[in-house]
């Protein structure tokens, strides 16, 4: 307890509860349940339980000491499991015992090495990190949609590998939302009415297994759901 309460000094603006707390609580579980730690399996468990119940712990953004770890956000966060420090629970600000006991949960006594197991770890940067990741991952790739889109239209390729029918062989999701996009960008093209009886047997390789290759961008850049994901 000593450990949480002298370490839990972090300053700053909070983080976000719906998306960087919630997922770096969510980390933290994680992280504990596949690890060598000490720790028992209840202490995952209530972390588990505190993020289905809403409780989400008030957690300054400043504080880490990078790859020593985020002691102090972490810190912030491992006090609402033991009933101390601030949550939220809903959108509502409240301390930490309160926030659990709203959610019908009860704090956690802490045994050896639990403590240090909770706070000794980069969570909260690999969830601002995860999140950044995501953001421009979608951005970016929204971007970069247009460039192979366009190759087979400026090379007078054809877009019938994109056809549903075909697709559906090989029904992977990511590979039949990118073949969707792809039809939709050959749409009222002239260039690609040019050549619709053209008599080329094979295009390119990399023209015609563009949707599988975007397929797998489509995938990673979609948001997970689940527990840490949920807003409120």
């Amino acid at each position: 307890m000593n450990l949480l309460r002298s370490h839990a000094a972090g300053v700053g603006r909070f983080a976000p509860p719906e998306v960087v707390a919630r997922h770096a609580a969510a980390a933290r579980g994680l992280a504990r349940r596949t690890d060598h730690s000490g720790c028992r399996p209840e202490l995952v468990e209530c972390l588990i339980a505190m993020l289905e119940g809403e409780v989400t712990p008030v957690v300054p953004l400043q504080g880490s000491v990078g790859a020593s770890g985020d002691l102090a956000p972490l810190a912030h966060l491992a006090l609402v499991l033991v009933g101390e420090g601030e949550a939220w629970l809903g959108d509502q600000r409240m301390p930490g015992a309160l926030a659990l006991r709203g959610a019908g949960l009860q704090p956690l006594t802490l045994e050896a090495k639990e403590g240090l197991a909770l706070i000794n770890g980069t969570q909260l940067s690999t969830a601002l990190a995860a999140l950044a990741l995501r953001g421009r991952a979608a951005r970016c790739g929204k971007r970069a949609w247009r460039r192979p889109h366009s190759r087979p239209r400026c090379c007078s390729g054809s877009f019938q590998p994109a056809r549903p029918e075909v697709q559906a062989l090989r029904p992977y999701p990511g590979a039949i939302e990118a073949a969707r996009r792809l039809r939709a960008y050959a749409e009222d093209s002239a260039l690609v009415a040019s050549h619709a009886d053209c008599g080329r047997v094979q295009d390119a390789y990399s023209h015609a297994l563009r949707a599988a290759g975007d397929g797998r961008v489509v995938r990673r850049a979609r948001p997970r759901r689940g527990p840490a994901a949920r807003s409120r």
